[in-house]
């Protein structure tokens, strides 16, 4: 399925179920920066996931996807996130967003996680539940720094495997390969 056809389909509020996208990118059709219906995602293959810097008032779900990128750096969503089930190939950036579970919830679990997991200066603002997850990599949710991300202490941050706590600036390359943009993807 191409770019525009899904984007068109997301923005109607239509599910996408076992479907192959190269790359997934809202900036490429969307005239406003907010979303207004659900964004759902299932049984699919997506290179590159890209939402950043748009705000979602209903939730998203990708739920048993494999994904190379995710990039929802700045993003803003009401009414919560799922990621489910799913292989993320390389990195995943959440960095700068503000997350709220709305009437769902915030639920990262049973992932794969295959390169780098930046949170920096992410705020949920509703308690998350993250895990059973496995982080390759690793990843900053823990790590005590200036731009720390930050969730209620009522959360569920359980049984992941990987370092919860690292810093990126330590970690060789991290910010090419997560800021870099792979058209190949």
């Amino acid at each position: 399925m191409d770019t525009e056809e899904a984007l068109n389909k997301l923005k109607a509020g239509i599910a996408l179920n076992n479907v192959v996208i190269n790359n997934l990118s809202f900036h490429s059709i969307m005239e406003e920066e907010t979303i207004n219906e659900p964004v759902v995602i299932k049984n699919s293959e997506i290179g590159f996931f890209d939402a950043s810097i748009i705000k979602f008032k209903q939730q998203i779900k990708l739920e048993s996807c494999k994904l190379k990128k995710i990039g929802l750096h700045g993003i803003v969503v009401d009414n919560g996130l799922i990621i489910k089930n799913c292989t993320i190939e390389s990195s995943c950036d959440f960095s700068c967003s503000i997350i709220e579970a709305g009437q769902n919830s915030i639920t990262l679990v049973n992932n794969f996680f295959g390169d780098i997991v930046t949170f920096e200066d992410t705020d949920f603002k509703d308690p998350i539940v993250i895990k059973d997850n496995t982080f390759q990599v690793g990843t900053d949710l823990n790590t005590v720094k200036q731009l720390q991300c930050s969730y209620p202490d009522e959360s569920d941050v359980s049984n992941n495997t990987g370092v919860l706590g690292i810093s990126p600036m330590e970690e060789e390359g991290h910010w090419e390969r997560l800021r870099s943009i792979d058209e190949n993807v």
